[in-house]
C-alpha cells in the first residue's frame, strides 16, 4: 500500500485544487499507514477490522468524490497524462483497473 499511496500523492495531489479534498486524501493515507504500523506491533482482530473499515471508506471517498471531482475539473489531456504516469509506475495493471484510469 505504501507505494500506492506514494504514487497517488505524487501524481494526483498536484491536480487537486480543493484543499479539503487534498487534506482528506493525505489524512486518510496517514490514518491507514498508522493502523498498519499498529497491526505490525500488535496483530489484533479488532484493529484489523478498523483497518478494513478505513480502507473501505477511503476507496469509497476516492470513487465517489475524488475521481468525479478530477473528471469534472481536468481536461482529457490532463487525465490522460495522469493515466500515463500511473501506468509507468511499477504497479500491476489490476491495481489501476478502475474505469477512471481508462480515459484513452
Amino acid at each position: 500500500m505504501r507505494s500506492h499511496f506514494i504514487q497517488e500523492e505524487k501524481i494526483l495531489l498536484p491536480y487537486i485544487a480543493d484543499p479539503a479534498l487534498a487534506s482528506q486524501l493525505q489524512q486518510e493515507h496517514a490514518d491507514i499507514k498508522e493502523l498498519i504500523l499498529a497491526l505490525d506491533n500488535d496483530p489484533d482482530n479488532n484493529l484489523f477490522s478498523i483497518l478494513a473499515l478505513f480502507v473501505t471508506n477511503h476507496i469509497r471517498f476516492e470513487e465517489r468524490w475524488l475521481f468525479g471531482y478530477l473528471e469534472n475539473i481536468l481536461s482529457d489531456d490532463q487525465l490522460n497524462t495522469i493515466a500515463d504516469k500511473l501506468s509507468a509506475t511499477s504497479h500491476s495493471d489490476k491495481e489501476w483497473a478502475h474505469p477512471f484510469w481508462s480515459r484513452k
